[in-house]
């Protein structure tokens, strides 16, 4: 008994709930209010609508087939019922007793959910709630014919038409699905299963039911002497004209208005016809349509009354449908323009991928050639690794005559001759081991008939210096390792990362340029810009004639948006949607000149120049000068200009290159150093810079104004780690840049010659201005140490000045 209670008390606490929960989303959303309102007057022209015998079926079969909406239709219907009089009673009754027993039979506690029986069930409860009415009729008015035929229809009517209703509420398509997303099952011709062939069809047949039915139902009502089913068939009409196209909106006109005037059905289906043919031109001339083939027609077959009877209701139903149309034209828009973008997206992505992998791919080559080229030059450094001092073999070979000799018998008889067997000898023993020449026997004693035991010391020393050896040369190689170890780990870090720079999204210009390509009138474009320094842009879109993707006003615009140069872009077209792709250019340029003069009695000069420009477009001058003068002084300036540019015509960054230079220089035999002049201007940004390492002071000159550039760091090659100072500076078109070796600058005062020359009149020749300058130089220094001057000028593309 108890758990009976406990049964019931949970029953009514799953209604209870489920009316709380209902009524909760009814508070925020306001669309369900107005489909629980739609439900409502369903119900109520349904309970209202008479078909034999004094049955009325279909309130019930709607009632009994609803899954949402329940109370509010159940509300429509006694209301409809109770408006006939008093034999609508016996309807509002039914139609009660049909909502509650479906309460019983679906349940309302735990995981079960009212209303959520099968059809079977909801049958049942149809046909129980008919058969208590029919019953009711019948002890009202006896066994009559009437009562008995009312029963008997009310009962068969109900459950048959739940059947037919079942096909909306209980397969897998719904209503929703077609008016709100257009889902494609019309237009769907495979099918999984026979079951998903039966839905379609079981749901085509319920929806045209359910559309001429609420005509029916709606054929009794007037509003000022309009129809309001003449109302609902044109806006029905007018809405799948423009969701579904011609053929569906013919069938819809025809069905809707069937059951109110079949004389005027066709004019309706000719409504269908007009408006889908020309919905494609815009909404005015879909209704024009529409309104000129039913004017027609309904002239046709009843003169002027013909149109009195349509055209009013066929106006008033286009301005209600207007709000709906409109939403439907920008969700098509939508639509069309999200599959365009999709289309668009596509093929920026795979473009974007072939980029990334491209240049992947070059990064990776780039960090290659790096890692080869410091790898050969570090192994051609350390061929001379392991060599030993002549101080260090001299203590080596004191050591080991001492201790041989102590330990002999005949150490005493060989101290007392004169001159003392060996010692004259170890100097040169010591000075051949460190020149790498061999060692003989007869090298040990020069007289060796006074010592019996020569070439067991010979064998002594030798031993000794081959332990020398070995070790000076696991450390050094052990030092050099370490090195280039890091040196390489540097390297791959630095293209990693330049790789990931390079390769990164910049979302902000791509919206901008996406922004663009609208107002160009490009349909759903996509675009992506890659790189911070040298973007690589992938655009896509609907351009049909490719007219406007092509066109250099486009082109113009994109480069003034971005304040950039572009390259002559590639196309590829694919249906209507266009691909095209941009680089961009260099927006600097740099000449480059240099003069020079051999110091007095020198007939090689000791400084080295060039200039280059690397792959990743920066272009660089570099004065270096070696220690010492003559040939000595250039095979060490020009092995390092030679090594750093092919460093940089790479990716890697200045310091770590000249300090694998440092490195290098520092494990060469006979040590040597030299300075580094290094100037660089990135040719897309122009961002510029120095990197100095005991180099004399630069100079830029623009217009009447003159800029010093100096640094106090030390040249490279004397210490074990190097910082190259980076000095930036801001260069502009028309600049020059002037390097100067420390023969001209000789200190970092400078001398007032010197800056009066450099900030006189110009030249606007650059050899000839380096050509000015060496020539001051010479009178007034006279030529005692290496002379070198370099010039450069910055300029701008022609077609880059605008974006400067």
């Amino acid at each position: 008994m108890d758990k009976n209670k406990d049964s019931w008390f949970g029953f009514f606490d799953g209604i209870r709930s489920t009316f709380k929960e209902e009524g909760a989303k009814r508070r925020t959303n306001n669309a369900l209010l107005l489909r629980d309102l739609g439900f409502f007057a369903l119900a109520f022209v349904f309970s209202r609508l008479h078909f034999v015998f004094g049955a009325y079926p279909f309130a019930i079969a709607f009632l009994a087939i609803l899954q949402n909406g329940v109370w509010f239709s159940l509300f429509g219907a006694v209301a409809g019922a109770i408006s006939l009089g008093k034999s609508g009673i016996i309807y509002a009754i039914t139609a009660t007793i049909t909502v509650f027993l479906r309460i019983i039979v679906s349940g309302g506690g735990g995981e079960r959910r009212l209303f959520s029986e099968n059809l079977a069930l909801k049958i049942c409860s149809a046909g129980v709630a008919t058969s208590v009415g029919g019953i009711y009729q019948i002890l009202l008015d006896g066994f009559t014919q009437s009562s008995i035929l009312f029963a008997l229809f009310g009962l068969s009517l109900s459950c048959g038409f739940t059947v037919i209703f079942s096909g909306i509420y209980l397969t897998d398509i719904t209503v929703g699905d077609i008016i709100f997303s257009k889902a494609p099952v019309f237009s769907r011709k495979n099918f999984n299963t026979d079951k998903e062939k039966f839905d379609l069809i079981l749901f085509k047949g319920s929806l045209l039911t359910f559309i001429f039915l609420i005509g029916y139902a709606l054929n009794s009502y007037e509003l000022l002497g309009i129809s309001l089913g003449y109302i609902y068939s044109a806006f029905l009409t007018l809405f799948t004209a423009k969701r579904f196209g011609i053929v569906r909106a013919v069938a819809v006109g025809f069905i809707s208005s069937l059951s109110i005037s079949g004389i005027y059905s066709a004019a309706f289906a000719l409504v269908g016809l007009g408006a889908g043919a020309l919905f494609a031109f815009g909404i005015p001339y879909a209704i024009i349509g529409g309104a000129i083939l039913l004017v027609g027609f309904s002239y046709y077959v009843g003169g002027l009354e013909g149109i009195v009877s349509t055209f009013p209701e066929y106006m008033c139903a286009s301005l209600l449908a207007i709000p709906a149309l409109r939403s439907l034209q920008k969700e098509n828009v939508e639509v069309e323009r999200t599959a365009e973008n999709d289309v668009a997206e596509r093929m920026v992505n795979m473009a974007a991928m072939s980029y990334k992998n491209k240049e992947t791919k070059f990064f990776e080559g780039e960090a290659l050639k790096i890692v080869k080229t410091l790898s050969r030059v570090v192994h051609d450094a350390g061929k001379d690794e392991g060599r030993v001092g002549y101080e260090t073999y001299r203590d080596s070979v004191v050591c080991d005559v001492r201790e041989y000799c102590l330990s002999c018998p005949s150490y005493e008889a060989c101290v007392s001759v004169s001159p003392a067997p060996c010692a004259e000898n170890i100097d040169l023993i010591a000075e051949k081991l460190a020149k790498g020449e061999r060692l003989f026997v007869d090298d040990i004693n020069l007289f060796p008939k006074y010592c019996a035991h020569a070439s067991e010391l010979f064998d002594r020393i030798v031993r000794s210096a081959q332990r020398l050896e070995n070790s000076a040369k696991k450390n050094r190689r052990m030092e050099i390792r370490a090195k280039d170890y890091e040196l390489l780990y540097k390297v791959l870090d630095e293209n990693f990362k330049l790789c990931e720079n390079e390769l990164l999204m910049n979302s902000q210009e791509s919206q901008e340029i996406e922004k663009l390509l609208l107002e160009f009138g490009i349909g759903g474009p996509s675009v992506k810009i890659f790189g911070e320094r040298r973007r690589h842009i992938v655009c896509a879109g609907v351009d049909a004639g490719g007219k406007i993707s092509t066109s250099s006003e486009l082109k113009s615009a994109i480069e003034d948006k971005l304040s950039i140069r572009l390259s002559e872009g590639e196309f590829y077209k694919k249906d209507k949607h266009i691909l095209f792709e941009y680089d961009e250019l260099e927006k600097y340029e740099c000449n480059f000149a240099f003069s020079s003069s051999v110091k007095c009695r020198e007939s090689v000069n000791g400084d080295s120049l060039v200039s280059f420009k690397s792959d990743d477009g920066r272009f660089y001058a570099l004065l270096s000068d070696g220690e010492g003068s003559g040939q000595e002084a250039r095979s060490i300036s020009s092995f390092a200009c030679d090594f750093l540019s092919r460093i940089f015509s790479t990716s890697i960054s200045k310091s770590t290159a000249i300090q694998a230079l440092n490195h290098i220089l520092r494990f060469r035999e006979n040590e040597k150093s030299a300075t580094i002049d290094l100037f660089e201007l990135d040719l897309y940004t122009g961002e510029a810079s120095f990197y100095k390492c005991g180099a004399s002071s630069s100079y830029i000159k623009r217009d009447g104004s003159i800029f010093r550039v100096r640094s106090q760091s030390a040249p490279i090659g004397l210490m074990s780690t190097i910082d190259a100072e980076c000095i930036r500076v801001d260069v502009k078109r028309g600049d020059y840049i002037i390097l100067l070796s420390d023969g001209v600058s000789s200190d970092y005062d400078d001398s007032t010659w010197l800056i009066e020359l450099i900030n006189g009149e110009r030249v606007q020749d650059i050899k000839e201005y380096a050509d000015l300058v060496l020539k001051s130089a010479k009178n007034k220094t006279g030529n005692i140490d290496d002379l070198s001057v370099a010039v450069i000028k910055v300029g701008l593309f022609s077609n880059a000045q605008n974006t400067q």
